[in-house]
């Protein structure tokens, strides 16, 4: 994809047999990014935390793996958040408190660990942490 589309709102690859990495592109008008059910493989673009107005991010059932970025906090419009279905691992950042606007939250089936951040403000209406007995995630519990 060509990373120059500065003007860039919404990019729907999803459903595709596409590979390779995300597109490490600066879109600061992207407001919905979905890459669902492709075999995109590597870590989270840096330049992601130029999305400022993203508000959907949707990259689950792909082959995404490393740590959710501590940067995701400058994303602050975002609502619909799916990662799940990948090899991401670490802890969830406490910066994903920074999210309060955030209706959607799916991490299931990935390999996450230690405590879960207060990422729950009054719009959240949908968490998904884990999904079954095959869950890979090890939150602590309180």
């Amino acid at each position: 994809l060509p990373i120059g589309w500065n003007a860039v709102v919404a990019l729907s690859i999803g459903f595709n047999q596409l590979g390779g990495t995300l597109p490490a592109a600066e879109w600061p008008s992207i407001a919905a990014f979905y890459a669902q059910s492709n075999l995109f493989s590597g870590t989270l673009p840096t330049t992601m935390t130029t999305w400022t107005s993203l508000t959907v991010f949707q990259v689950d059932n792909n082959r995404l793996s490393g740590v959710l970025p501590n940067a995701l906090r400058r994303l602050t419009r975002v609502a619909h958040f799916q990662v799940n279905n990948n090899a991401f691992g670490g802890v969830l950042p406490s910066s994903l408190s920074a999210w309060t606007q955030l209706t959607h939250f799916f991490v299931h089936n990935n390999a996450f660990t230690g405590s879960v951040p207060s990422i729950a403000p009054s719009t959240l209406c949908r968490l998904v942490m884990r999904s079954d007995e095959r869950e890979r995630n090890a939150f602590d519990c309180p």
